[in-house]
């Protein structure tokens, strides 16, 4: 599904989003990423899920997600409880 839409953004490398950056060959250093965020005049296209959350049931972004092995199972799990809730609230 392609959306149509474009979004700038630029990504500072800080906690989790390292990964991300690593990934993209982005510059780890904050100053050099704030300035290439600034500056920039290369862009790519990014894979994104949307999603709607909360109950103002706005759309949010996810750029990047993983879960795996043990995380993963834990959300299988969740996933699966949250299913049944919903089908014994229906009732």
């Amino acid at each position: 599904y392609r959306s149509g839409h474009s979004c700038p953004i630029g990504i500072v490398p800080a906690g989790t989003g390292n990964n991300l950056v690593r990934g993209l060959g982005l510059p780890l250093d904050v100053d050099a990423a704030f300035r290439l965020a600034l500056s920039g005049t290369e862009s790519r296209e990014l894979d994104v899920i949307l999603y709607r959350a909360g109950e103002d049931d706005r759309v949010r972004v996810i750029i990047q997600s993983a879960a795996l092995v043990f995380p993963a199972e834990i959300a299988a799990q969740y996933d699966r409880l949250r299913r049944q809730a919903w089908l014994w609230q229906s009732l």
